[in-house]
């Protein structure tokens, strides 16, 4: 038997007749009849009263019935289980109570609100909809008055009303959704990071070309002075370079691809503030002297390191995305092309892109992409180019251009890799022993190949212009200036290879337009380069949005892509490994804790 005065929900009257487990029978299970107050002893009286109808007709629980009526004459008036008059079984005098102000309304929503919650724990399903119905009446009351408007109920001041702020309650809202939230503190984090990417990219840009514009000037005035200079630069930056940082050498894109294999320990090690510092250092004094880098590798490293140091001020954990989204936010500021940023974190920073760090990266390249668009104007990197090619032409260009660019581009990536690895060569072990004089040597082949041809020194950015524009070069170009980056990039000097890279490529395009001479020679030279940007990073889709952002050649998109994804599979057949992702591997150990390492190690033992 249900305890008595417990306001728990009772069976029907038919429940108790039938002899059911559970509720009330003194009362046959209707709240009409139910009385709390009533002495135990008498209501057991009545209970076992009300057990007889079953073998008696019925006749003790209508006698139980009529003695509660006599005993409350009044019943239709006294309150109900759940709301404020308690269903006498006919009209609820909650739903009667007239609303003529805010005031009535939060007093009558409010009750019953405290008596739905015993609905729904002790109540059923016809009691929770009685008094959602209820609660519907008054609502439609209030919005039937001059002032009640549905539209301010929906904004939430109702509930302001209802649930008052409470300090505890206010100090939970505010770690929850305050400025401190981690919400909150992670868009901190990106939005300062990615505007102080976009500075530090536009002044790293412009002090590049004011270190190239000094060596250029020197090398005209002096034409010799590049053959003493230039050797003994290389040798002082390597030198400092592996004194002060040695995980600033060379791009810089395979230490984020390494750093995010661990986030937190490549903060100490392959994106310090030391490293990156002596990064945007050394890579300004290497355009001093003449070598042949380009500033976007060294601003992806760069750009990631400041997201990261972002991410920690605020006291969020570090995560490959954080790094991820920082070197696309650089390659967006660096060439002015937010979508090639977003690609080029797709396709070459993540082997794994995930889900969640969509709105990160986009986040981030937008940021920094409005703050240099802002700052340096709209311009296009290479100049505005609206040559296209017709169907027949593209046939015939484009499969010529990704098999002779591709091959170039894996020769390249293949040269790189294999100048790491170990090998018996007693002339190159010796080299290898003595790192400064490794890179004299290559300072030597750089001055003297600069000195003879007088066009590859540098980025080779106003070469590779000219190229599109137009002007015609050496058919030896191309070579040379490949020459000129396979020996600063080995030498460990601190650089990047894209706008190199690019500049080999005008000058590969330079010998397809002989070749094809009667083609739009401009769109002939696009093709060259992405062929062999393409053959050298493996990444078809970044090269393809790089070349059309930086020349507004949007007309060529289809034959560029298809271009890139023959020179994708012609450099496969040289080179199996991608670049970046072979280079990243000497940068492991160097970044990751033992514990990674060690894991890392056993997946690729077990794996081999």
């Amino acid at each position: 038997m249900a305890r008595l005065g417990h306001l728990s929900r009772v069976p029907g009257p038919a429940d108790a007749i039938s002899g059911t487990r559970g509720g009330c029978r003194g009362c046959g299970g209707d709240s009409r009849y139910h009385d709390p107050g009533r002495s135990r002893s008498r209501h057991l009286r009545a209970d076992r009263r009300a057990r007889q109808p079953a073998q008696r007709g019925g006749r003790g629980l209508d006698r139980f019935r009529r003695a509660t009526q006599r005993g409350h004459p009044k019943e239709a008036e006294r309150p109900c289980r759940f709301c404020a008059c308690r269903g006498s079984g006919r009209r609820c005098g909650l739903a009667d109570r007239p609303i003529r102000s805010r005031r009535d309304l939060v007093a009558g929503v409010r009750a019953v609100l405290r008596v739905s919650v015993r609905a729904r724990v002790h109540g059923g399903a016809q009691d929770r909809r009685r008094h959602a119905d209820k609660i519907g009446g008054i609502r439609d009351r209030w919005s039937d008055l001059p002032g009640g408007d549905p539209g301010r109920r929906a904004s939430g001041g109702l509930r302001v009303r209802l649930h008052r702020l409470t300090p505890r309650r206010a100090r939970a809202l505010l770690r929850r959704h305050g400025p401190e939230a981690l919400v909150w503190r992670r868009r901190i984090a990106i939005l300062g990071g990615a505007i102080l990417i976009g500075l530090i990219a536009l002044l790293f840009a412009r002090l590049s070309d004011w270190a190239g514009e000094i060596f250029l000037t020197i090398e005209r005035r002096c034409w010799w002075a590049p053959l003493l200079a230039t050797p003994l630069g290389f040798a002082g930056l390597v030198w400092l370079t592996r004194l002060l940082a040695p995980a600033a050498g060379g791009s810089g894109i395979p230490q984020i691809i390494a750093a995010s294999r661990d986030p937190e320990a490549a903060i100490r090690t392959l994106v310090s503030a030391r490293t990156v510092a002596a990064k945007f250092v050394l890579t300004i004094g290497a355009l001093l002297f003449g070598a042949s880098v380009g500033r976007e590798g060294p601003t992806v490293q760069i750009a990631a390191s400041i997201m990261g140091y972002a991410h920690r001020a605020m006291a969020i954990p570090l995560r490959a995305s954080v790094y991820i989204a920082g070197g696309a936010a650089g390659v967006a500021a660096a060439f002015n092309t937010p979508l090639a940023g977003v690609a080029f974190a797709i396709e070459e920073l993540a082997a794994a892109y995930e889900q969640r760090m969509t709105l990160l990266v986009m986040a981030a390249v937008l940021i920094a992409g409005m703050v240099s668009l802002g700052l340096a104007g709209d311009y296009v990197y290479f100049g505005v180019m609206r040559e296209t090619l017709s169907l027949g032409d593209a046939l015939v260009a484009t499969p010529v251009a990704g098999v002779f660019g591709g091959i170039a581009g894996g020769l390249f990536s293949r040269l790189m890799l294999s100048a790491g690895k170990s090998t018996a060569f007693a002339p190159v072990l010796w080299l290898r022993a003595r790192p400064v004089a490794f890179a004299a040597a290559c300072g030597i082949a750089v001055a003297v190949l600069g000195v003879a041809t007088g066009l590859t020194w540098g980025t080779g950015y106003r070469t590779a212009n000219a190229i599109i524009s137009g002007a015609h070069v050496p058919l030896w170009f191309g070579a040379a200036k490949f020459v000129t980056t396979l020996a600063t990039a080995v030498s460990g000097l601190p650089g990047g290879i894209f706008a190199p890279s690019l500049s080999v490529g005008a000058g590969i395009g330079d010998v397809l337009r002989s070749v094809f001479p009667h083609y739009p020679a401009g769109a002939i030279v696009l093709l060259g380069m992405v062929a062999y940007f393409t053959g050298v990073v493996r990444a078809p889709l970044t090269a393809v949005i790089i070349i059309s952002e930086t020349t507004a050649s949007r007309g060529l998109m289809l034959p560029l892509l298809a271009t890139a994804l023959i020179a994708d599979f012609a450099a496969q057949l040289v080179s199996k490994e991608r670049l970046y992702h072979g280079l990243s591997e000497r940068f492991l150990n160097r970044s990751m804790s033992p514990t990674v390492v060690k894991s890392e190690n056993s997946g690729h033992l077990g794996g081999s």
